[in-house]
């Protein structure tokens, strides 16, 4: 039934019941709602307050078990921000109103260190109250999603007050009223924590408000340079970056023994003043780099190869420089007519309208198109909409500049921009082009807790992110004492961006190798690694159990990998079950429901053991301190189980044309080498490759030629 109801010059239009209480906030409720949809609000003439909220609802959840809340920590004191922070934070009914109250984690880190991120020296760690996406488990078994929304007049948050009560705030965080009709949230259920993701987003996405402003994961390209191995300047050098200094270790990038095909020219090449706002902050006074690159980028551009070092990239802030731009510029009399100083923060930004965003945005990012850079690194996008705060209307001058540069980036880049500090939805649902986003907190070098952080931020954010784009995972240090394997891992399975962060001469190559080939191109999964569904409600590191992920990948294989991500590291036990496989099909666009296990079941290849077997029953096994464990879930026809080539992480992309039959196996090799397979009996030879035997019905078949795409015939006797 569709109900109408005027409250407060406010029309609400929906598909699930709304109702007035008295004395109290308006409700939105979702217990008895349809399987999807978007709720709309009719707002006249309507004044923010002090703070920029127009109106505030109270919403009403469905019968739960657990919940998953995403928010920031408390990292930033003005929550508006997110940056990279949001995380997910796990709750049941009882439990939710500690989660804004007691630590993050339920952990003061100054008493526990194993707990402490590096972003905390000094103060302790707590929880958003306000939150951009919530999923939850249903006490009937399904699963709800449920997501705020942003949009050119206003942006909606979640917020849960002192009571526990989840309220939707809706605002444009600006000055003046508002007259117009809203989109503010949207939800949809499914029998998988995944499917309700997925609808959600798919169902949004043809709704009329969104249907020019983002896309899906799968109708987007994937940017051709982040299709192979890379290497960005930050980690390593931070802003200490010169011409010079680009120069000589380029130079011993092409050295390395690796194929590494692209370059990241990260922060600290900008043009800045001290902000008179912020003087932490800098603001972005020429669009010029400076005096570190007296002759700017031509001479460092030269340094590409078509067959080597292919593309380079350079870094930029999304709202001109930390503390936005200056006033005191070097801009031409164009650009600066189309900027304004918000009075009551003094941030200086484009005037709040789509011509004098995109003037400004095509001078400062079409700048680096023009000097002939591939691709940008745009950072501290989120951040805008706090920026923007107390204009005229804030929400807008954030959704604009988002749809504007979403735009530039088709128009002069080629779609080829990660976006990075990004997790709002003012930008996720700007995503129409760009098909990479930043899903973790920046990696740190030989830091256990951010290790385990980070793993655990980019699978969970896969569920609320990657719907619309492709995870990036962040650089990292392969010669990482700590976890440079592990990060290695799980970059393959992000099926993101791969980017290297050691000085050259460090880079370990050994730990690279597993995820490229010869030429540097990466072997991708089908979709992004994310949390299966029996473990995502579960904060792994408390928890005391293995913390689960998995990807599809090619010829109908599923990568499983098992973390010990528990803060005192203590052992952990864990199960890889045929579920597992069924709901790795789940994650694949566009929505196809469970794989189906084929007839002869599954073969689990225990990949950190190079051993296997038929799936059963469950697979146990225990971890014991930060580590992890990779499996393979393989299907079985005629026999056969194809693993691949196992010197890369992800084997079963290494095959393709693969043919099954009752006496023979044919398959082709993308790089000439070995390929493990299993036969439930027989004697397998081959005319093309030597075999042996690796125990169990397990063989290695390697290759006589040299060629690449070889075609093998394997027969059984």
């Amino acid at each position: 039934m569709k109900y109408d109801l005027f409250i407060c010059n406010i029309l609400i239009t929906s598909f699930c019941l709304l109702t007035s209480c008295k004395g109290g906030l308006d409700k939105i409720d979702l217990r008895n709602s349809a399987d999807s949809g978007v709720i709309r609000i009719t707002l006249t003439e309507q004044l923010p307050d002090s703070t920029g909220v127009l109106c505030t609802y109270r919403v009403m959840l469905p019968d739960y078990l657990k919940g998953i809340y995403s928010a920031q920590d408390s990292f930033y004191d003005y929550w508006q921000v997110n940056g990279n922070r949001v995380l997910p934070w796990f709750f049941t009914p009882e439990t939710l109103t500690d989660l804004f109250v007691q630590p993050a984690y339920g952990v003061d880190d100054n008493l526990y260190p194993q707990f402490k991120n590096i972003g905390f020296r000094g103060k302790t760690r707590f929880v958003s109250r306000h939150g951009c996406f919530l999923q939850l488990m249903l006490c009937d078994g399904r699963y709800l999603s449920v997501l705020p929304l942003a949009g050119p007049d206003v942006v909606a948050w979640f917020y849960v007050n002192e009571e526990g009560e989840l309220e939707l705030q809706v605002a444009n965080y600006g000055t003046e009223p508002v007259t117009a009709e809203c989109p503010v949230i949207a939800w949809a259920l499914g029998e998988n924590l995944n499917e309700s993701a997925y609808q959600l987003f798919d169902n949004l996405r043809r709704d009329t408000a969104y249907a020019k402003t983002f896309r899906l994961r799968y109708e987007k390209c994937f940017p051709e340079m982040f299709q192979y191995l890379g290497w960005c300047t930050w980690e390593e050098y931070k802003k200490d970056i010169s011409a010079e200094l680009l120069f000589t270790e380029i130079r011993k990038l092409k050295q390395v023994p690796l194929p590494v095909r692209y370059a990241i020219i990260d922060d600290g090449h900008l043009s800045f003043r001290t902000s008179d706002v912020d003087r932490s902050k800098g603001v972005l006074s020429s669009f010029s780099p400076n005096d570190k690159f007296p002759e700017g980028f031509r001479e460092l551009l030269k340094m590409r190869e078509p067959e080597r070092l292919r593309w380079m990239g350079v870094w930029h802030n999304f709202n001109g420089y930390w503390g936005g731009f200056s006033v005191d510029n070097d801009f031409d009399a164009d650009v600066n007519n189309c900027l304004r100083t918000i009075e009551r923060t003094g941030y200086v930004l484009p005037k709040n309208d789509m011509a004098s965003i995109r003037r400004v945005y095509s001078a400062f990012l079409g700048r680096s198109a023009d000097d002939g850079f591939d691709f940008l690194k745009l950072d501290w996008q989120a951040a805008n909409l706090y920026m923007q705060r107390f204009s005229e209307n804030g929400a807008r001058g954030a959704f604009n500049t988002s749809r504007v540069v979403d735009n530039i980036a088709h128009e002069r880049f080629n779609d080829a921009v990660i976006n990075c500090m990004a997790m709002n939805n003012v930008v996720l649902q700007n995503t129409y082009n760009v098909n990479v986003t930043r899903t973790s907190i920046d990696y740190k070098l030989n830091n256990l807790f951010m290790a385990k952080e980070h793993l655990r931020q980019s699978y969970g954010n896969a569920l609320y992110m990657c719907p619309t784009v492709w995870g990036d995972h962040d650089m990292f240090h392969s010669s990482d004492d700590v976890c440079g394997r592990i990060m290695a891992l799980s970059k393959a399975l992000s099926g993101g961006p791969v980017y290297l962060s050691d000085a050259p001469e460090r880079i370990a190559p050994q730990m690279v190798w597993p995820l490229c080939y010869q030429d540097g191109s990466l072997l991708r999964p089908l979709a992004p690694a994310t949390v299966l569904q029996r473990t995502a409600f579960d904060c792994p590191l408390t928890s005391r159990t293995a913390y689960m992920v998995s990807a599809p990948l090619e010829n109908d294989a599923a990568a499983v990998v098992a973390y010990n991500l528990t803060a005192d590291s203590c052992r952990v036990e864990g199960k890889v079950c045929v579920e597992d496989y069924e709901l790795t099909g789940t994650l694949l666009q566009p929505y196809m429901g469970r794989w189906k296990v084929p007839e002869e079941g599954l073969y689990l290849y225990d990949y950190t053991n190079k051993e296997g077997c038929r799936l059963v029953a469950d697979f146990t096994f225990s971890i014991d301190g930060f580590a992890d464990r990779y499996f393979l879930l393989l299907p079985i026809h005629e026999g056969w189980a194809v693993v691949g080539n196992t010197d890369k992480y992800l084997s079963p992309v290494t095959v393709s044309n693969i043919n099954y039959g009752s006496d023979r196996l044919s398959l082709t090799l993308h790089e000439s080498g070995s390929i493990d397979f299993w036969i439930s009996g027989g004697t397998p030879y081959s005319d093309e490759a030597e075999l042996s035997a690796l125990g169990n019905g397990l063989w290695r078949a390697t290759s006589k030629s040299a060629e690449e795409n070889l075609q093998i015939t394997i027969y059984k006797k």
